[in-house]
């Protein structure tokens, strides 16, 4: 029996799949004897195209040329992009020692700088007067209301816009303005309507062993100690003696 090169291993694929492709043509094309020349005809011409493609090395080489290109691509784009991808978070101390923009947070903090409401100035808290309970990353929980959350920012007196103080501390209650007041980032398993607060030190107290889950907390801080946040390097420069 002589040997079966590519051409004939061709031709008898083709001679198998003469009978189904007809079957298949009898079912779901129109069954006039024309029409299925037609199609027969533009089947065998299809298969043709294929066998011309497979059997080129150039078709080939070609195809292996463009996954390289691909692959080549992929990996010049990760070699750039890539350390910035798998190590994520874990760059953030090298960026936050610059503060001049590299984090959003901070950015929030010099744009409120101008007015320096809710705790948002940047000027350095130092010295740290003893009066002042709570600290940078300590979690506390507001007396009468219950929701907690994290320590982002304080001020000596309260310092918000004259409307806001008229609405959220009465002049019955005066003395929670001439106080220390917190800007906290409030625990969004407590399930508030808003997701930040302005609290005078009055009506905090401290909580243990709760990690605070906001959006904003990896902006802050760099990590939570199981009992505390720990501020990333801008923040401590603002509040050098909370740490």
């Amino acid at each position: 029996m002589p040997g079966l090169d590519r051409g004939r291993c061709f031709q008898l694929a083709l001679l198998l799949l003469i009978v189904p492709a007809q079957y298949f043509l009898t079912q779901w094309k129109p069954t006039t004897s024309s029409q299925r020349s037609v199609e027969i005809e533009r089947l065998l011409t299809g298969l043709h195209t294929w066998h011309g493609k497979f059997t080129n090395p150039n078709w080939w080489k070609q195809r292996g040329q463009n996954a390289w290109n691909t692959m080549s691509d992929f990996l010049n784009h990760f070699e750039k992009y890539g350390e910035k991808i798998v190590y994520g978070d874990s760059r953030k101390d090298d960026l936050d020692d610059d503060p001049d923009g590299e984090s959003p947070a901070y950015e929030v903090l010099k744009f409120r700088e101008s007015n320096g409401f809710f705790g948002g100035s940047t000027e350095k808290r130092s010295p740290r007067p003893r009066h002042v309970k709570f600290r940078i990353g300590q979690v506390v929980r507001h007396k009468r209301l219950g929701y907690r959350g994290v320590i982002v920012g304080w001020d000596l007196t309260a310092k918000a816009p004259a409307q806001w103080l008229s609405d959220n501390i009465p002049r019955d209650q005066i003395h929670y303005r001439n106080q220390p007041n917190y800007m906290l980032l409030v625990h969004s398993l407590d399930k508030q309507s808003f997701t930040t607060a302005y609290i005078t030190q009055e009506l905090l107290q401290g909580v243990q062993h709760v990690k605070v889950q906001h959006p904003q907390v990896d902006e802050y801080f760099t990590a939570y100690d199981g009992s505390r946040f720990l501020a990333r390097s801008w923040l401590k420069k603002i509040y050098p003696h909370d740490q």
